[in-house]
């Protein structure tokens, strides 16, 4: 309540400043994550839904709850759909292999407690899409990257496909442990890419 009551004084002093100072340097950051992102625009959104009465808080609070939620089945998910995929690559190509892939992964949760529904067809086609473009920049993108020093083509993936980039970051710590690379080269590519950004 005390947020709406900040939210309404700094408008007061202007129309959107309030979004002006507290949302839009979040948005500005390449760190804020999908879901981070969800939740930051479910949070603005919200607010200006509860100061025109077409809200509650309670309302609010269950949103961002419910993007929670499906925050942490993403990553349930990602570990066991990666898992399957990784073992058994080419038999999960087509949209009937992948609901194949879904319902037995969904049984598998349930009968771990883990899940009491059948897992969203949207979130486990996300999930599939994100495991595709993940073996895209590891096999082929980032040994080309690390190949040809090129941190803009590390940015232009990071930037349109879509993954986190904490998450990438990650991917290319390990790929980098797995094939015994020096670690100042990605760091190297990682200034230049920061070199670009200024």
């Amino acid at each position: 309540r005390s947020l709406l009551g900040n939210r309404d004084e700094f408008n007061a002093l202007g129309p959107g400043l309030f979004s002006e100072l507290f949302f839009e340097a979040i948005f500005d950051n390449k760190y804020l994550g999908a879901f981070g992102r969800k939740k930051i625009i479910c949070l603005q959104n919200g607010l200006e839904q509860i100061s025109d009465g077409r809200m509650t808080v309670q309302g609010l609070l269950g949103r961002l709850k419910n993007i929670d939620k499906e925050e942490k089945l993403y990553k349930i998910l990602l570990d066991h759909v990666k898992e399957r995929i990784r073992n058994f690559y080419s038999k999960y190509n087509t949209k009937a292999e992948q609901d194949a892939l879904r319902e037995e992964i969904t049984e598998e949760l349930i009968n771990k407690k883990i899940l009491a529904d059948e897992i969203p067809a949207d979130l486990f086609r996300s999930v599939v899409v994100n495991i595709k473009k993940e073996a895209i920049y590891v096999h082929n993108l980032l040994p080309q990257i690390i190949a040809e020093k090129d941190p803009a083509l590390r940015e232009d993936f990071l930037e349109n496909s879509g993954l986190d980039r904490f998450y990438v970051e990650e991917l290319e710590r390990e790929y980098f442990e797995l094939n015994d690379l020096d670690m100042e080269d990605l760091y190297q590519i990682r200034k230049g890419l920061n070199n670009l950004a200024a």
